[in-house]
């Protein structure tokens, strides 16, 4: 089975001129060699472990909106909506932000006091690598004979020895 090999075979003729030119040609492979690279695999796998985490109760009182975090809400959302609104709408646009100001102070400063209730162990996991080399193969060196000459060239697909190839055989003139 024919296949191909992609050469150039040189033939260097001493004169002065620049021309060149090639043809193609069967040759055999005479011998093939992996070429081969270290590379390093990472090999992932997860690690877990207990850790203890505190859990918290929260005390609220007796009026949950009436606390520090709506009454600041309040008069900083009145504030800015007086900022915004323009002539009759800046009633409506301070009382609106004073409402979301509260509402916004309630949720974010609360009424209330977190107190520790105690831990739970919980598991944490993280990932990790394991690296290890590896010997590659990347290409192969295939020598070749063709026409009572030979050569060497590296290819990325493998060939067999005996195998009929194609060669491109280059020739010209250099000084």
């Amino acid at each position: 089975m024919k296949k191909t090999l992609l050469t150039t075979a040189a033939v260097l003729l001493g004169t002065t001129s620049a021309f060149a030119e090639s043809y193609v040609t069967e040759g055999t492979v005479t011998a093939v060699n992996p070429v081969t690279r270290m590379v390093t695999i990472q090999e992932p796998y997860r690690e877990c472990y207990p850790v203890e985490v505190p859990v918290y109760t929260e005390n609220r009182g007796q009026n949950d909106w009436v606390n520090p975090g709506t009454i600041v809400g309040s008069i900083a959302g009145g504030l800015l909506g007086n900022q915004i609104g323009k002539r009759r709408g800046n009633k409506v646009a301070t009382i609106g932000g004073a409402i979301l100001g509260g509402v916004v102070g309630n949720q974010v400063l609360g009424s209330g006091t977190r107190t520790p209730a105690g831990t739970i162990t919980q598991n944490k996991c993280v990932t990790k690598y394991n690296n290890r080399q590896e010997s590659r193969v990347v290409g192969y060196n295939v020598s070749y004979e063709a026409e009572g000459k030979t050569g060497t060239v590296q290819v990325q697909r493998q060939f067999n020895v005996g195998d009929r190839v194609r060669v491109r055989v280059q020739y010209g003139l250099v000084q």
